[in-house]
């Protein structure tokens, strides 16, 4: 029997000098109306009230324990369940700047992230750069998949998740992408970038604790049903027409294939990045989708920064006391220190913007 008492949030605080405090803030449910809302907001092409949002939920969070932590400039977050995607830097104080400009901010994938030691590598060794993959490219391959690949398995679940009559999903070129990794390979001369054709997941796979990681691809995260469009990194929610057959009620298509939504066994086969070839099903070893279970078996032991220049990788399943189940913690627990990722849809060309822009400044 489940219980009515409305569910709490709470936060702890941990000093430099071990003192633990705690607070109550109160009942969830208007605290995460909140977050969803300022979430929304940013996310929304010419919106302009995440301001007064943005200021109200720090009121909610921050300002109940502000007299504990007001003294430190930097802040180390390890939120839980909704507040896991939703960026704390983005939060307006009271004097009317972004938290952002007022301290720094690292977000932990749990408390154990304090204990880690990450060694430091300078900045700009071993850069590896996959950028604009060639969705159409190689050769034409199988639709039968290899028995001895134990990946495919779930590729076929997760195709049967977004096309029911079994059509690929397609991803169209991205042309910011590549001009972004060429720009990226501009600032660091000596990085090995990878475009088109080379940009294959199988490489990708193989890669062994690189100092930085930069993919600029499609991305997705597989939460209603979705489609692949033109100048957006990621996949985009449409109604349509009805074709004869299908009952009258919102359906949703991917390259006019009709779709129903199902859930996949686990969360990180929900989320994943498109590779070169990802439009052309199976070539026998790898299917052109980089998902988030596959991610597990990288070796980024030692990877000081992850880019995923791409859309809602920052985004996934939320598990209560677990974190976002998404490309975020597969990258964590494959080894990356850092990791950059996007909470929603952005522009091709704006992204490319921002990426050169972005390792112009940590240079």
């Amino acid at each position: 029997m489940k219980s009515s008492v409305p569910l709490h949030l709470g936060v702890f605080v941990l000093t430099p000098s071990a003192e633990v405090f705690s607070k109550g803030l109160g009942e969830y449910a208007p605290i995460r109306g909140a977050a969803l809302a300022f979430r929304q907001a940013l996310a929304a092409p010419g919106s302009y009230n995440y301001i007064s949002l943005a200021h109200n939920l720090y009121g909610l969070l921050i300002n109940p324990i502000a007299e504990k932590i007001s003294t430190f400039d930097h802040w180390r977050l390890a939120p839980d369940h909704e507040l896991l995607i939703i960026p704390f830097d983005a939060l307006v104080t009271p004097g009317k700047k972004f938290l952002a400009d007022e301290r720094q901010i690292t977000y932990l994938g749990s408390g154990a992230s304090l204990a880690s030691e990450v060694g430091e590598r300078e900045l700009g060794a071993d850069v590896v750069i996959m950028a604009a993959p060639a969705f159409d490219g190689g050769e034409r391959r199988s639709a039968q998949p290899s028995p001895a690949d134990t990946f495919l398995p779930q590729f076929q679940q997760f195709l049967s998740a977004v096309s029911e009559q079994g059509a690929p999903l397609q991803f169209t070129d991205l042309l910011g992408a590549l001009d972004e990794g060429k720009r990226i390979g501009e600032i660091f001369p000596n990085s090995q970038l990878l475009v088109g054709k080379e940009a294959t997941e199988g490489h990708c796979k193989t890669l062994r604790s690189p100092g930085i990681l930069h993919i600029a691809t499609h991305g997705f995260y597989l939460n209603d049903d979705l489609i692949a469009t033109q100048g957006v990194r990621g996949l985009k929610r449409v109604k349509t027409e009805h074709p004869p057959g299908i009952e009258e009620k919102e359906r949703s298509c991917l390259q006019a294939s009709w779709i129903g939504r199902r859930s996949l066994d686990h969360p990180l086969l929900n989320c994943g990045l498109a590779f070169s070839g990802s439009n052309q099903l199976y070539d026998g070893k790898n299917d052109g989708i980089l998902t988030g279970m596959e991610v597990l078996g990288m070796d980024l032991e030692g990877t000081s920064l992850v880019v995923l220049s791409a859309c809602e990788t920052g985004v996934g399943e939320v598990l209560n006391g677990q974190g976002v189940m998404g490309m975020r913690q597969a990258f964590e627990v494959a080894g990356a220190s850092s990791i950059v990722m996007s909470l929603w849809k952005v522009s091709d060309e704006a992204m490319a913007q921002l990426m050169e822009r972005f390792y112009q400044e940590l240079k």
